[in-house]
């Protein structure tokens, strides 16, 4: 069996304090349940770093809610609406028909006014230092723009507290940004 990529990053695996390759978290987590894991080799390498210096940080500290669960009114279909376009295009394969019975739908559906639920949006940093009062998150090669916008997100809601975001993307950032840190904090 290969190894599974991480959905969010091209190319990141997850891996144990060694660096070795997880395969199936679930089974590993129940096998070495109080062992770390991390993301990818770029958090590892951030880890161990972090540790080797005199820096105050926290691994993996709470996941931050960014943006609450709410009810909102959208221009969209109905529930009851998006339920037949699922069900008419439910075994359909054929790309031509997909388009031919969404063309169809939307001839005979119009879109309303809604009430639509949207989940709460989080982000759960990798690091926390708390004397800088910083979040740090590795990322290496991103694969699409959601990340950045909820980055984004995190660093306008974070500011207000006085609170920095922190992206480092390859080990020359990790090294350069805690010696940075170590030197600051002489």
């Amino acid at each position: 069996m290969g190894l599974k990529e991480n959905k969010k990053v091209k190319n990141a695996r997850k891996v144990d304090i060694n660096g070795n390759p997880i395969v199936g978290l679930k089974q590993w987590k129940e096998s070495n349940p109080d062992e770390l894991y991390f993301d990818s080799r770029l958090e590892l390498y951030c880890y161990k770093l972090l540790k080797a210096s005199p820096i105050d940080f926290e691994y993996k500290p709470k996941t931050l809610t960014l943006v609450e669960k709410q009810e909102a009114i959208d221009w969209e279909y109905s529930i009851d609406q998006i339920k037949d376009l699922r069900d008419l295009q439910r075994g359909v394969v054929d790309k031509n028909e997909k388009s031919a019975n969404t063309r169809s739908f939307n001839s005979r559906n119009k879109k309303s006014l809604t009430k639509v639920k949207m989940p709460a949006w989080t982000w759960s940093p990798d690091f926390y230092l708390g004397s800088l009062k910083m979040y740090v998150d590795t990322k290496g090669n991103k694969k699409d723009a959601h990340w950045r916008n909820k980055l984004k997100t995190a660093r306008n809601i974070l500011k207000e507290k006085d609170t920095g975001v922190i992206q480092l993307q390859t080990q020359k950032e990790v090294r350069e940004f805690i010696n940075f840190i170590v030197n600051y904090e002489e």
